[in-house]
């Protein structure tokens, strides 16, 4: 009986030894939670914009990041992957794209972390020429870029278009001058 006892003793004396603390966990955390962007269809601009990959838990995360559709108009400008905290660059191509909203999902990935993986929506949409309003009589000083929209009435070139409120019968006169660049004006009416 005596024997008996002493093992019981031994057996619960090594209880504590299995209950430790269990190691600290990562906490993978994105901001912001969406990405929106935009750009004129014919642009050929590449816009960006960037995702924060943060620890908001103890201890080192480290991350990877994919797309999960891949399309051709979202990619990752400099590394996929890293320790946080970090910038995760993203960039847009509207090259070649109709008009239309286009989505992905940045999906980011950290072993044994918390709150992965993590997922932001992104949504790029790409417009029409939108008309800049402006005022008869008002001289407009203004520069064409490769973020502005393909040109209506000539392919292979960019376009800003502009727009005022006229009547029948008025008379308007416009003038330009560019020294950059072999410069059309073309008016329209609705």
């Amino acid at each position: 009986m005596a024997r008996v006892s002493l093992l019981i003793v031994l057996a619960t004396c090594q209880v504590d030894k299995l209950t430790n603390t269990p190691p600290p966990v990562a906490t993978l955390s994105l901001q912001p939670s969406e990405v929106r962007d935009s750009a004129a269809v014919g642009s050929a601009a590449v816009g960006g914009d960037s995702l924060a990959v943060l620890n908001t838990g103890p201890g080192t995360l480290s991350w990877s990041a994919r797309l999960a559709m891949g399309g051709s108009w979202l990619a990752f400008v400099g590394p996929a992957s890293g320790t946080a905290p970090a910038k995760l660059r993203l960039a847009f191509n509207p090259q070649g794209l109709p008009t239309g909203v286009y989505r992905d999902t940045v999906v980011v990935s950290a072993a044994n972390a918390s709150g992965s993986p993590g997922r932001v929506p992104v949504e790029f949409v790409v417009h029409p020429c939108m008309a800049v309003p402006i005022a008869p009589d008002v001289q407009v000083s203004d520069s064409i870029t490769t973020w502005d929209c393909a040109a209506p009435h000539r392919s292979s070139s960019f376009a800003r278009v502009y727009g005022f409120t006229a009547q029948a019968g008025d008379s308007i006169a416009i003038f330009m001058s560019s020294t950059a660049l072999d410069a059309y004006v073309t008016l329209d009416t609705s």
